[in-house]
């Protein structure tokens, strides 16, 4: 006898090289309002509670894609952020070691509003971050240019 999982894929991000990481910027607390993706790019809106912020879209950044890791995971690199408070959403996947392995993967993670809030780690230059091709408004391919954001993914220009 089996049991057949379906599970929904999703974004899978890495943070690689964040100046956030090391306390060189703020990590902020968003709230969402709906299912989100690691990898999310947003804007850090007004504050909300004590160190809670409400999220709001983002619509420019100046930013490239650099290569293809071997995990199949595309390299962004951040050349200027177009607004201060542009952040990459991001929380750590919790994988419980004895699940099936189907559902340990990383695709299988997504940020849920009853959660609670996702950190958001403001972005600058030179920050750069590992996005799954599903990251993507477009199909990325190395040296590929990222203008504008639309529905949190950098957009291929």
């Amino acid at each position: 006898m089996a049991i057949k999982y379906a599970v929904d894929k999703h974004v899978v991000c890495h943070p690689g090289s964040l100046i956030a990481q090391n306390y060189g910027r703020h990590i902020a607390n968003v709230n969402i309002t709906t299912d989100t993706d690691n990898g999310y790019i947003c804007k850090v809106g007004d504050m909300e509670g004590l160190d809670n912020y409400k999220m709001e879209a983002a619509t420019a950044i100046d930013a490239y894609v650099a290569m293809q890791g071997a995990d199949g995971l595309w390299l962004v690199v951040v050349n200027e952020v177009k607004d201060a408070r542009t952040a990459l959403l991001y929380s750590e996947p919790l994988i419980a070691e004895e699940s099936p392995r189907a559902l340990t993967l990383e695709a299988n993670f997504y940020n849920d509003p009853a959660d609670g809030p996702v950190r958001a780690y403001l972005l600058d230059s030179l920050d750069r971050f590992w996005l799954s091709a599903d990251g993507f408004e477009g199909t990325p391919v190395k040296g590929a240019k990222i203008t504008t954001i639309q529905n949190g993914k950098p957009v291929i220009a």
